[in-house]
């Protein structure tokens, strides 16, 4: 990839959660940062003060040494005055834009507005060389942005859209916010891309230009160096694995169901839940002993627990509120090869051949036994093929092309 100038990327992200998910935005800020032709990347995210104290509370309490540095991590990147290195890297850096205060106390609120000024000059600071063209990528809504988009230098700025915030809100009020974010940030960018096809139509209102399909993908090299177990050989119980956060989109039902029908299997969740969700796991496996939940891990032992499984699967609604969605879990489950089963929502029904996919509790239930009994090499190769054609750096390759195209269309 040629371009006149190197480019510098500075994200945006709406979360402070660098390093516990290895989302999108950082599965592409990691690669930007490994590119010849980008000079650096900078990921910044948002945190209160309040925020940072739990952090510290969360660091204490945490016994698990992957999650202890990954919250020392944002611990160092909260107190620190500029950016830090990231992955020890020379080119990638994560920052986290601490605010102070958001109520109506005026004096608080002068102080707090002071103290963003500077974090945001800082930051201009930091990328002082006027030869570097600058790339704002932003993750909206936020109610942040506006006022960051407009005190952070950049020569060109563009947009992903992750979720269909805008379908999820409840509260009228709460998705004419959401809107308007969108309407104060979109129609600014130069480039719109997004991880699913329903934001094309859906969303170009507020955009007012075209919005791109760019799905998610899998860092395939991190499967291939890992060693494959054969689980269907063993003879020991099998293992069901889910992975993800565990919120209100998890199919409560579907789950109790499945377990409920198939005593003999262990199932295992790994992931965050929200303390509603939390309560629902804590009264299941108080009731089906072949339920266990063993709470957030790092993307690591995540890797190591996949291996571990027979059959990995997918326990999501297939509503409104995923149908913006592309779950990553999936590209991460084919690049296993094991067996899959799954709800409809994206991207599983792009891949049905490769797996076993319904909204059919009855039918899912069935498919959990087809799956455990499947032995067939081939069709795992598929699944490992497919998740190599859909690697982060094959979408990072498709942002270069257009963002080099953006960046000398400025010189």
């Amino acid at each position: 990839m040629k371009t006149e100038k190197k480019i510098a990327f500075i994200f945006l992200w709406r979360l402070n959660d660098w390093g516990l998910y290895k989302r999108r935005h950082e599965a592409f800020a990691r690669e930007l940062a490994e590119r010849d032709c980008v000079q650096s990347v900078l990921h910044i995210e948002y945190v209160s003060l309040r925020g940072l104290l739990s952090l510290m509370l969360k660091w204490v309490k945490e016994k698990d040494r992957s999650l202890r540095r990954i919250y020392a991590t944002h611990i160092k990147k909260g107190f620190s005055l500029r950016p830090v290195a990231a992955d020890n890297s020379n080119k990638l850096f994560i920052y986290s834009a601490v605010f102070f205060y958001a109520g109506k106390n005026a004096p608080l609120k002068k102080i707090s507005d002071i103290a963003k000024r500077m974090q945001y000059g800082m930051l201009n600071r930091f990328f002082n060389d006027t030869e570097i063209r600058k790339v704002l990528l932003v993750y909206p809504p936020s109610k942040y942005f506006p006022e960051a988009i407009k005190s952070i230098k950049h020569d060109v700025l563009i947009a992903d859209l992750v979720d269909d915030d805008i379908s999820r809100a409840v509260e009228p009020t709460k998705k004419m916010q959401l809107i308007e974010n969108y309407k104060n940030i979109l129609p600014d960018c130069r480039w719109i891309f997004s991880t699913s096809p329903l934001f094309k139509e859906t969303y170009k209102e507020y955009a007012k230009q075209p919005i791109d399909y760019l799905p998610n993908g899998v860092d395939i090299k991190r499967y291939l160096e890992r060693p494959q177990e054969n689980n269907h050989q063993r003879n020991e119980k099998k293992t069901i694995g889910y992975v993800g956060i565990m919120n209100k989109e998890v199919n409560m039902e579907l789950l109790e169901y499945i377990i409920s029908r198939n005593k003999n299997i262990d199932f295992v969740l790994v992931g965050q839940a929200t303390d509603e969700r939390l309560k629902d796991i804590k009264g299941l496996t108080s009731v089906h002993k072949n339920l266990f939940y063993l709470g957030p891990k790092s993307h690591d032992e995540v890797l190591d627990f996949m291996e571990k499984c027979d059959v990995l699967i997918n326990i999501k609604n297939n509503d409104h509120t995923t149908s913006g969605a592309d779950a990553i879990k999936i590209y991460e489950y084919l690049a296993t090869g094991k067996p899959i089963v799954a709800s409809p929502m994206p991207p599983a029904d792009r891949f049905a051949e490769l797996m076993y996919v319904t909204a059919d509790k009855i039918q899912y239930s069935e498919f959990i036994k087809a799956a455990l009994a499947e032995n067939d090499s081939e069709l795992r190769r598929k699944r490992m093929k497919v998740a190599g054609d859909n690697t982060w750096d094959k979408r990072v390759d498709v942002i270069l092309e257009r963002v080099s195209h953006l960046t000398n269309m400025t010189n």
